[in-house]
């Protein structure tokens, strides 16, 4: 019987004024199919960005289109892509762009070192075509949130690879 787990998603608020904002979020999806001949085991990470939609009337707190595909993107991320966003978190590259293509149509992500105000940022932006139809969300990610990001993606290389379940003999 085929099991899935979800470990807790981690997300990036950016709220604007009404409906300006954005949000990205990264999701590691880990399948175990016992009856599978290959890949008893698979591990995905998919990044959703999503456009603020609103505010809540009763919380007046920001909502998001997570689950509108109008108003949201998502790319499945491979491993070189993994590696690509952790060059530029860490300061190796000064702009990375992932482009990925599907039969509904086409996925861009790109992220370039920006300074503002408050302090150096990660200028973020993703896009997706489906047919006719194309969505844009961007935000800047801070440096806080960035040395989150790199211990997550290094925790899915892990994950991915099966090394966190090593024993040590």
């Amino acid at each position: 019987m085929k099991k899935v787990d979800r470990p807790v998603e981690y997300r990036i608020y950016k709220p604007y004024k009404q409906s300006d904002g954005a949000a990205s979020g990264f999701q590691m999806k880990i399948t175990h199919d016992p009856e599978a001949k290959w890949n008893k085991r698979s591990v995905d990470l998919f990044w959703v960005a999503t456009n603020q939609v609103g505010i809540n009337a009763e919380t007046k707190n920001p909502k998001f289109g997570w689950d509108d595909n109008s108003q949201s993107a998502t790319m499945k991320l491979g491993l070189m892509d993994v590696g690509e966003l952790l060059l530029i978190l860490q300061g190796k590259k000064e702009e990375v762009t992932l482009y990925h293509q599907n039969r509904q149509g086409n996925t861009i992500a790109k992220l370039k070192k920006a300074q503002t105000k408050s302090g150096p940022v990660l200028n973020f932006q993703m896009s997706s075509k489906r047919g006719k139809d194309l969505v844009k969300v961007a935000h800047n990610i801070s440096q806080a949130e960035a040395q989150i990001l790199i211990q997550l993606l290094k925790d899915f290389i892990s994950a991915y690879h099966s090394w966190g379940q090593l024993e040590v003999f």
